[in-house]
């Protein structure tokens, strides 16, 4: 019955990051993401499966730097979810 069923999980941890620039230092300290796939194979051919990422939503920044010397900072990607069924020919 469960062999037909498979998941999966992945853990992306990241250090701090920072910018230094003309000895103004802005920083962000580590952080941890985590994402996760569960999939049906309905046959050898077919399988449907639900990736999530950042399963959590956690809230980080991607990168950053100091906005006073036209530097920006971005925002790293929310919580998604795709649902996918492949099939083989």
């Amino acid at each position: 019955m469960f062999n037909r069923w498979s998941a999966g999980a992945g853990l992306r941890a990241i250090s701090e990051i920072y910018d230094l620039t003309n000895g103004i230092r802005v920083s962000q300290g580590g952080y941890m993401l985590v994402d996760a796939q569960i999939a049906y194979q309905f046959d050898p051919k077919m399988t449907i499966s639900l990736t999530a990422t950042n399963l959590f939503d956690k809230k980080y920044y991607e990168k950053i730097g100091a906005a006073s010397f036209g530097r920006q900072s971005f925002y790293g990607e929310p919580q998604a979810f795709l649902l996918s069924l492949s099939r083989k020919f």
